[in-house]
């Protein structure tokens, strides 16, 4: 018989397989390893166990709950440092538990300080602010603290002035003394008397009052103030004392010519008379002007009107800026047309250059092309058919223009120059050629009807000009626009 203590784990065994029959082998250590598995769930007893034999890899994590540890079995060392939260200690713990000196002033809720504490310096601290010293005979702190108190000097004590109350000193010769215990005093040195209607003691202090009387007041001397009369009759006193000046006999009012006393009052007063001027030299007049009610008629010679006085030689309007009468006049010499002021614009009143050179319609032209699109009587009696170019200027086909019915810059006699519908091109002779006379706007082209006058053909009067219109010469000494469709307007 095989003793236990000699069971080896190689050792065999024979088993008995009932299912098949037969026995088989098995080692010792198969055979208790694998019977352990076949062994019921809780069947074992703990005391099967050795001692001190489980360690924590046989223990599941969180298998261990508050009823296998026994009472008073945790101790500090089985704590995790720092493990033991807030939510984990007991409520009531006093400061008995807490070691001396280790609470900082973090640990104080800032809502747990009052009465002027803060930690704004980290520390625990009084907020109060205020530079050490001491006033009054109380020394204090940069906290406000009082570290010292002492009795009050003379120098702790503000100085009165005019209007803040404070002490005061008593001055020799003041008249005032002070005693040992404080009490204040008056002598005085003058003698008990009356003087002026007052009367006094011996102290100073007034007595008695009483108006003055004429013997009080000094007399008035030429270096000293003093009281006098009014003798009259300029000067008068009243009962109550009141000055009077007695009238002059010259009535209120502002004279140039008076007549003064000895005494400088005025006795008499009357306006100028001419024989009261002296005469004058023109230099002494300055500033003014003279009305024409001052000026003799027909007084005014030739020789005194200064150039240009009556009238503008230029080429550009004269400008509003300018200072100019009705009835001046302006002559310009490029058009030999002479305008004249009326209120309201530049009227002209001679025949200008263009019109004595026989300004005449003569058709309608194509701006794209320079081409002529139609003729009227002027122009077929100057040799134009529709269809040819515009020729060059001639001197003999000066005042010679057409009407603009197809705008363009394709007009070879006025080169790169754009046409709108409705201006001319007219010819200036040979010398200054064909020029575009922007009918429309009057002054940059490009729109609108509302031109009165082209440009410095101020002898042309227009009415509600549109394309196609020509322009003839009227018994006025006016051109005015007609349209090529009305019947009878040709002269």
């Amino acid at each position: 018989m095989l003793a236990g203590a000699d069971l080896a784990a190689t050792d065999e065994l024979p088993v008995a397989d009932r299912s098949a029959s037969e026995t088989r082998k098995l080692t010792a250590k198969e055979l208790v390893q694998n019977g352990l598995r076949l062994v019921d769930n809780g069947s074992l007893p703990g005391s099967k166990l050795a001692a001190d034999s489980v360690t924590a890899v046989h223990i599941a994590p969180d298998a261990v709950t508050a009823s296998e540890l026994a009472d008073a079995s945790v101790d500090t060392a089985a704590l995790v440092d720092l493990s033991v939260t807030n939510s984990k200690i007991a409520a009531g713990v006093d400061g008995a538990k807490l070691t001396d000196d280790t609470v900082s002033a973090a640990k104080v809720p800032v809502s747990s300080l009052d009465r002027g504490l803060n930690k704004a310096t980290g520390a625990i601290g009084h907020a109060n602010a205020i530079t050490a010293g001491t006033h009054s005979g109380i020394s204090y702190d940069a906290q406000g603290h009082v570290t010292g108190t002492a009795a009050l000097t003379p120098a702790d004590l503000p100085t009165a002035t005019a209007t803040t109350a404070g002490i005061v000193s008593v001055p020799a010769g003041s008249g005032l003394s002070v005693s040992g215990v404080g009490a204040l005093a008056h002598s005085s040195t003058v003698s008990a008397g009356t003087t002026n209607g007052i009367t006094y003691d011996a102290n100073g202090h007034i007595t008695a009052a009483a108006a003055l009387a004429p013997a009080d007041l000094p007399v008035a001397t030429a270096t000293t103030l003093g009281a006098v009369m009014a003798a009259g009759p300029a000067l008068t006193v009243s009962g109550t004392g009141q000055l009077d000046h007695a009238a002059s006999g010259v009535a209120p009012g502002t004279y140039t010519k008076t007549t003064v006393d000895a005494q400088g009052h005025v006795t008499t007063g009357a306006p100028l008379d001419a024989t009261d001027i002296p005469a004058l030299d023109a230099s002494k007049i300055t500033s003014g002007t003279l009305a024409a009610i001052h000026l003799a008629d027909r007084s005014i010679t030739q020789e005194k009107l200064a150039d240009y006085s009556i009238s503008f030689i230029q080429e550009a309007s004269p400008s509003a800026a300018n200072v100019y009468h009705n009835g001046m006049l302006w002559f310009q010499e490029s058009t030999g047309q002479l305008r004249m002021w009326n209120g309201n614009s530049w009227f002209p009143v001679g025949f200008g250059r263009l019109s004595a050179e026989n300004l005449r319609y003569c058709g309608t032209f194509n701006a794209a092309t320079g081409q002529v699109t139609g003729v009227t009587q002027f122009g077929t009696t100057e040799g134009f058919k529709i269809g040819d170019p515009l020729p060059a200027a001639t001197d003999a086909k000066s005042g010679v223009y057409f009407v603009c019915t197809t705008p363009g810059n394709g007009t070879p006699v006025v080169a790169g120059t754009t046409f709108d519908n409705g201006d001319w091109v007219l010819c200036n002779g040979l010398s200054a050629g064909w020029v575009r006379v922007d009918t429309l706007s009057g002054a940059g082209g490009g729109g609108g009807s509302s031109a009165s006058h082209l440009d410095d053909l101020l002898d042309v009067t227009l009415t509600a000009p549109s394309a196609g219109d020509f322009l003839q010469f009227t018994a006025s000494s006016q051109w005015v626009n007609a349209s090529t469709l009305d019947e009878g307007t040709w002269t």
